[in-house]
């Protein structure tokens, strides 16, 4: 071989080599462009992600799992995420409008929809178990324009403010990528698509007795044979639980049990209350295998909710992470035996106390929620008393199912909050549960939570 022709060669494997590691799969950390933030405000925040690699990925490829979805106050790659006694999460919503091999049968298609956090993980850490590295070096959601480009990223992220100060935040996202072939993952969101509009949220009306529950039911049809890997439930506050059956075959799939924490969580604890408490778990179930399912089978879902007391925008959806498979030919073929709940928190028999019905719930984590006792502080319903809430920001007044009263005021400090105040704990609508916060406002004081 010649000199010439050696060094040809040596250039070029020195241009593929970088080329070639690009393509294998690894970890890309984006940021969201600052997100403003005002002080004891529950807001969302609609943001366009840019596929230039800091926001959104920068060349066409596949998302195989997702490693991280955080709020942090910095783009230092080792930022804690902040803590949810100054910030909490309501949703996550990623989407790629215009993609190609969206989801066909979805609730949300031609959105794009790529993945999500809801208030049902605390910690936004926690999502390798939606994957293991086989499923990973088989399967991945696409993530390309039909003319090959990357696409740009939405993002919806509705945030709750708990400091006393604007801030300003970033949403730190991390996702497992490769850039070589892989099978297509469908995102799809089963629910009440009618309520698609009102972002899949509809009101439980109330006013039931002590352990009356609603439902809410829909129908869904399977759009390809294939298998589901993924089936992560999401429900608020007031759920039960959630189903996905196949009346086809005369089964069910998934029941998804909805975990709650106990009454001394950050979730039941943090003043001043933005938004219902909810879940810190619901059901999500894995299958390497993949649970089987055939072209025009039909399902139900169901999702289960505390009728006692009024829950406004409840929701209950399951998004399901589904494959293509040709070889699922079989009507009904038996399930998978891995499926495993890899939303339910790994916990042990100590730190254990009862609830009414007599179960043991592990204190540490999660229990599940049976609207009774202790359970029913989790959801924040263990009564119908008027609760007041009052701060620098805004108003809000909860009173028994009678009522109905939600009423949220803009406002600063001032002789007239303080004097609306007043009025409003003199009228004869209950007994009124004010809080110390609510006694510092009204002497003109910041309300200490930090």
């Amino acid at each position: 071989m010649t000199p010439a022709r050696t060094i040809t060669l040596a250039v070029f494997a020195l241009v593929l080599l970088p080329a070639a590691a690009e393509a294998k799969e690894r970890v890309l950390t984006l940021y969201s462009p600052a997100i403003q933030t005002l002080p004891y405000v529950h807001d969302t925040h609609y943001i366009d992600l840019r596929p230039n690699g800091n926001e959104a990925p920068a060349r066409a490829g596949y998302i195989t799992g997702v490693k991280e979805q955080s709020l942090v106050d910095s783009k230092d790659p080792d930022a804690k995420p902040l803590p949810n006694a100054k910030f909490m999460i309501h949703h996550f919503v990623y989407l790629a409008p215009g993609r190609v091999e969206d989801s066909p049968n979805s609730c949300w298609t031609g959105g794009g929809f790529i993945t999500g956090r809801g208030e049902e993980h605390p910690e936004g850490t926690a999502f390798d178990r939606w994957t293991t590295p086989e499923s990973r070096a088989k399967y991945g959601i696409v993530n390309r324009m039909p003319n090959g480009d990357a696409p740009a990223w939405k993002l919806i992220a509705m945030v709750m403010n708990h400091v006393k100060r604007p801030k300003k935040v970033y949403v730190r996202t991390r996702v497992h990528y490769t850039r070589e072939e892989r099978q297509p993952i469908y995102p799809t969101v089963v629910g009440d698509c009618a309520k698609a509009i009102n972002g899949m949220a509809y009101d439980i009306p109330g006013g039931g007795a002590q352990g009356e529950t609603a439902t809410n039911t829909t129908s869904w049809t399977a759009p390809f044979n294939g298998r589901i890997l993924l089936a992560a439930s999401h429900q608020h506050g007031g759920g039960r639980y959630h189903t996905l059956s196949s009346d086809t075959c005369q089964r069910r799939i998934f029941k998804a049990r909805t975990y709650y924490a106990p009454p001394d969580h950050i979730y039941n604890t943090i003043r001043p209350i933005l938004h219902e408490p909810g879940p810190i778990g619901n059901g999500t179930f894995r299958s390497v295998e993949g649970v089987p399912i055939r072209e025009g089978e039909q399902f139900t879902r169901t999702g289960v909710h505390d009728n006692s007391n009024l829950h406004v925008a409840a929701m209950a959806f399951w998004a399901l992470f589904l494959v293509k498979d040709d070889s699922v030919t079989q009507d009904c073929a038996p399930l998978p035996d891995d499926i495993t709940d890899v939303g339910r928190l790994n916990v042990g028999p100590r730190d254990c106390f009862a609830n009414d019905n007599g179960g043991q719930i592990d204190r540490r984590h999660v229990f599940e929620h049976t609207a009774e006792g202790s359970n029913r502080r989790a959801a924040r319903a263990e009564d119908h008393r008027l609760e007041l809430v009052v701060h620098a920001v805004i108003i809000v007044v909860r009173s028994d199912p009678a009522w109905r009263l939600r009423m949220f005021i803009g406002a600063r400090r001032s002789p007239l909050l303080a004097a609306l105040a007043a009025l409003i704990i003199s009228l004869p609508l209950g007994a009124v549960r004010a809080h110390d916060y609510l006694a510092e406002v009204a002497l003109g004081r910041e309300p200490s939570v930090t």
